[in-house]
């Protein structure tokens, strides 16, 4: 197995993602970070796999695609695709990942993404939402527009072959209570630009209690009446999990 990693310049070649989609890559996912929470992971990890500077470019965001084929021939003849798109899309370079060591090392430096924001944010309030492949980019220069007018930090990360992008928004020297205030604005307008966009206002993380709202809004009445339904046939007397979503 290969892991390609194509270095892109901001947000531009998130355009690229529907091709990536459609040119039959069977890809097993498409990951994409930007430079700051990629600079921040390094630091907090020591682990630095992940360059920051090709051929005199600094670097602004990356996709991971991991790929698989049944033998090497199809694997390389996959990567010369992608490495096309890539170079279409605007990519610097696209890099091949092959040794066990620096692939464990990729997926290392992508999974302390979390722990990071953790350890350097004071105040943390997160949605989980999904758009459609082709729209990212466009939620993604919303929702950091969104921040700056609000004066709330916006780091992000996900997985870009699905659409799910993981937003958090970041506080520090503020009290809570004015923190939310922020953060609950960038909520309600990220939510809205994701129903415009034609996502979902959640994808793996589930909807709980802060989403209930902003779910009747995304599905509409009907849909929600409809789950209520369903939920009310498997539990009548209210037992399951009560006050929550449906209730």
């Amino acid at each position: 197995m290969w892991e390609i990693l194509p270095f892109i310049v901001v947000l531009l070649p998130f355009a690229a993602m529907p091709r990536i989609k459609l040119a039959g890559l069977n890809p097993q996912s498409i990951e994409f970070m930007e430079r700051d929470i990629v600079d921040s992971s390094a630091e907090y990890t020591g682990n630095k796999i992940i360059p920051t500077v090709v051929d005199g470019n600094e670097c602004g965001a990356y996709i991971l695609v991991t790929l698989d084929g049944n033998d090497d021939d199809e694997i390389f003849q996959r990567a010369e695709t992608l490495a096309e798109i890539g170079e279409e899309a605007g990519a610097f370079d696209t890099l091949v990942i092959e040794h066990p060591a620096d692939k464990a090392a990729i997926w290392a430096a992508r999974s302390a993404f979390l722990t990071v924001i953790e350890a350097e944010t004071e105040h943390l309030d997160e949605m989980d939402v999904v758009v459609p492949v082709d729209k990212i980019a466009e939620f993604l220069g919303f929702i950091h527009d969104t921040g700056v007018e609000n004066d709330v930090l916006i780091r992000s990360f996900g997985h870009a072959g699905d659409g799910n992008l993981h937003i958090y928004c970041c506080g520090n020297n503020i009290e809570r209570e004015a923190f939310l205030e922020k953060s609950t604005r960038v909520m309600h307008a990220a939510y809205a630009k994701c129903n415009e966009l034609g996502g979902q206002v959640s994808g793996e993380h589930g909807i709980g209690h802060a989403k209930k709202e902003y779910l009747r809004e995304s599905v509409g009445d009907t849909a929600f009446s409809l789950m209520s339904s369903i939920k009310q046939a498997f539990d009548p007397k209210g037992i399951l999990n009560p006050g929550k979503v449906c209730n």
